[in-house]
C-alpha cells in the first residue's frame, strides 16, 4: 500500500530525481466481514530493518480512525474494522521517514489479504547537510558550463558557468565529487553538446563546511553509443515535446551526473530522434543506469533502463503524464481537498507532496491502480500537522509509476503531472 518511486525517481524527484509497489501488503487476521481485525508488519525498505514506535492510523470510508504503535516486531493491529467499497486511508508516521499513506478499496483488500502482511516504508528525511564548496582547476575554458555531483546519502548537484562550485553532502559520510566540463548549443530541430573532461576527487567524512579543489587534468575515459528513439506518447510530436537523455548512477542515494547526448537531430517527420550520447564510466559508480526523458511543459516522463546506453533503438515506451483537473489550474487546494486527476495508463499513482523551499518530500500518498482521486487523509489523532508540515510553500504533483518487472520496488516508467500549490 505504500509506495515510493524514485525521481526519481524518483525523487523521489524529477529525474527519477533524479528516484517507490504493488507488493506492499497487509493482511487481515480474520476472514472478509464487517468487524475485522487487520494487522500489518511494517520494515524499512532499505536495510529491511523492522520499525518500532511508528505511529499508524487507519480511516475507514466512513471516517472512523484507527490508531497504534507499531512493536518490537514492527506490528500494529487494529479491531472491528468494516472494509467498504468506498476508498480508506492507511498512514504511517515513523521517526526518520517521510509522512506516508495509501488509498485503497474493497476490491484491493481482498488482493492485500491474499498476500503477506509486511508492509515496506521509503523515504527518509533528508540528513543533516554541510556545504563543500572549491574551484576547477587546469579547465580547458572557465567560461564553459561545469556540472559538480557528489554522491553519498542525498548528496546534491551543482551547475552553471565558471570554474566555481558549490554543493551539500551529509554530515560524517565519506563522498566523491564528480565534475564535468561542457558546452552546448540549440538550434531548430538540432541539440550540440561538447564534453570537454570529467574528473573526480573524494573525501572523508566531514562535520562542518569544507573546501575542496577539483583537478579537471585528471580525467576518466568516456564511452559512447548513437541511436535512434521513436516518440512513443499518442498525441504529440518533437514539435510540442522535448527529449533527452541523462546517464547517472543507479544508486538512489546517488546523485551522480555522469553523461547526456552530445548531439540530437529530430527526423524529418518530427516523431523520432537520432542521438549520441557520451557519458563517463568512474570506477567510484559501479552501477549506472539510463534515463530517458520526455518533457512537454510543465509535464514530464521518464523511462529508466538499468546499465549505460546500449544504442541502437531502445525498447521504450513512455508513459503519458496524468493531467490534473482539480485544482483548476493557477488555483490552490485546500490541504485535505481530494485532488482529481485524468489518466488512461493502468499503472497505479502517488499523490507527492513537496516543500516549495527546498524541493524535498513531506508527504506522498500512493493508489492502485484505478484510482483518479488522491486525497491527503487526516493525521492520527495524536499526531500534530505542525510537527510534519511547513507553514506554507506546500506544492503537489501527481505522479504515475509503472514498476519493473525485474524489481517490484522499482518505477521503470514514472510521468509526473503539472504541479500545483497547497492552502492551509
Amino acid at each position: 500500500m505504500l509506495i515510493a518511486c524514485g525521481d526519481d525517481g524518483t525523487p523521489p524527484a524529477d529525474s527519477g530525481t533524479p528516484t517507490d509497489t504493488g507488493s506492499d501488503t497487509g493482511t487481515a487476521d480474520t476472514g472478509p466481514g464487517a468487524g475485522e481485525t487487520i494487522s500489518f508488519v511494517f520494515y524499512a525498505a532499505d536495510d529491511e530493518s523492522v520499525i518500532e514506535g511508528a505511529t499508524v492510523g487507519f480511516v475507514e470510508a466512513s471516517g472512523t480512525q484507527f490508531e497504534g504503535v507499531t512493536d518490537a516486531t514492527g506490528r500494529v493491529s487494529f479491531d472491528n474494522v468494516t472494509i467498504e467499497s468506498a476508498a480508506g486511508y492507511l498512514t504511517i508516521a515513523a521517526e526518520g521517514f517521510v509522512l506516508q499513506s495509501g488509498v485503497t478499496r474493497d476490491v484491493d483488500m481482498v488482493r492485500i489479504r491474499a498476500n503477506d502482511d509486511r508492509v515496506p516504508v521509503f523515504l527518509r528525511v533528508p540528513p543533516e547537510r554541510v556545504t563543500v564548496s572549491g574551484t576547477l582547476t587546469n579547465v580547458d575554458d572557465p567560461t564553459h558550463y561545469f556540472n559538480v555531483s557528489a554522491t553519498g546519502a542525498a548528496g546534491q548537484a551543482s551547475q552553471g558557468l565558471g570554474p566555481n562550485y558549490e554543493v551539500e553532502v551529509p554530515v560524517g559520510v565519506p563522498f566523491t565529487l564528480i565534475a564535468t566540463e561542457f558546452s552546448f548549443m540549440n538550434s531548430a530541430g538540432e541539440w550540440n553538446q561538447t564534453f570537454y573532461g570529467t574528473s573526480i576527487a573524494s573525501s572523508e567524512a566531514v562535520t562542518a563546511d569544507t573546501t575542496l579543489d577539483i583537478d579537471m587534468s585528471v580525467d576518466v575515459p568516456y564511452e559512447t553509443a548513437t541511436g535512434t528513439l521513436p516518440l512513443t506518447t499518442p498525441g504529440h510530436t518533437l514539435e510540442d515535446a522535448t527529449p533527452y537523455i541523462i546517464v547517472a548512477g543507479a544508486d538512489p542515494n546517488i546523485a551522480s551526473f555522469l553523461g547526456s547526448p552530445t548531439l540530437v537531430t529530430a527526423s524529418a517527420d518530427m516523431m523520432a530522434w537520432d542521438y549520441n550520447v557520451t557519458w563517463a564510466a568512474p570506477t567510484e559508480v559501479p552501477e549506472i543506469q539510463t534515463r530517458y526523458l520526455l518533457s512537454r511543459a510543465p509535464l514530464t516522463s521518464f523511462v529508466i533502463v538499468p546499465g549505460p546506453p546500449a544504442g541502437g533503438t531502445p525498447d521504450i515506451v513512455f508513459l503519458d503524464s496524468p493531467e490534473v483537473a482539480e485544482p483548476a489550474f493557477g488555483a490552490a487546494s485546500p490541504l485535505h481537498a481530494p485532488v482529481r486527476y485524468a489518466f488512461d495508463e493502468d499503472v497505479f499513482t502517488v499523490l507527492d507532496v513537496l516543500n516549495e523551499e527546498t524541493d524535498e518530500f513531506v508527504w506522498f500518498v500512493t493508489a492502485f491502480n484505478g484510482v483518479r482521486e488522491i486525497a491527503l487523509p487526516e493525521l492520527p489523532p495524536s499526531l500534530n500537522e505542525d510537527d510534519y508540515l511547513p507553514a506554507s510553500g506546500i506544492i503537489g504533483r501527481i505522479r504515475s509509476c509503472e514498476v519493473s518487472t525485474e524489481n517490484d520496488r522499482f518505477c521503470q516508467r514514472i510521468a509526473n503531472s503539472r504541479i500545483f500549490d497547497y492552502e492551509r
